[in-house]
């Protein structure tokens, strides 16, 4: 499976932003304009798939997929890694996001709406519980249980719906032979990176 977190692909550097409204609301990104914003991702991302490149080709790649326009003087720069204090502290913003701990969460969210939509359509028949004992045990439903629950979850659906459009940023999809069972195997390198930290 190849996850990608805010990926930029496809997207017009105008719509980078709006399209990731998280990328707005950070203070690291708020002076980068798309082009910009779209170079740091290439260049520091954790799921760019420059990365594993060397640093002065990643610089060299990301300045051509993001399509920012630097000057001469700009580029030799960018190449020796001398990006500005703005851009420095985006780079760090940028590096310091965790694509499998944003997917699990993801994927958290979606478990929880997920069960939520099941108590709603199961109805009251959630609901039951026993009274009594022996032979004068009977099974009735606890309408205060299912008014209060159905009341919070009511409530809790905007915000589960909002998170789950935003998606924490990540977007995945299958490679070639690969099903749904593997994609837990995307996050054996983050684990024993943040194991050895």
């Amino acid at each position: 499976m190849r996850i990608r977190m805010f990926d930029p692909e496809g997207l017009k550097a105008v719509d980078y932003k709006s399209t990731y409204p998280e990328l707005a609301s950070i203070s690291e990104f708020e002076d980068l304009g798309g082009r910009e914003l779209i170079f740091v991702w290439y260049y520091a991302n954790a799921t760019s798939p420059l990365l594993r490149l060397e640093e002065n080709k990643r610089v060299e790649e990301a300045m051509k997929l993001s399509g920012i326009k630097l000057s001469p003087e700009y580029i030799e720069r960018y190449l020796k890694l001398q990006f500005g204090e703005t851009l420095e502290r985006a780079i760090a913003k940028m590096s310091s996001f965790l694509p499998g701990a944003r997917y699990l969460g993801w994927q958290a969210i979606k478990a929880i709406f997920d069960q939520y939509i099941d108590i709603a359509h199961a109805g009251t028949s959630s609901f039951t519980k026993s009274v009594g004992s022996g032979e004068e045990k009977e099974d009735v439903i606890d309408y205060s249980a299912y008014t209060t629950t159905t009341s919070k979850i009511s409530a809790s659906l905007p915000n589960l719906i909002a998170r789950l459009e935003e998606g924490f940023g990540i977007s995945t999809s299958l490679t070639s032979g690969e099903d749904e069972d593997e994609s837990t195997s995307i996050f054996r390198e983050w684990v024993l990176n943040k194991q050895k930290n």
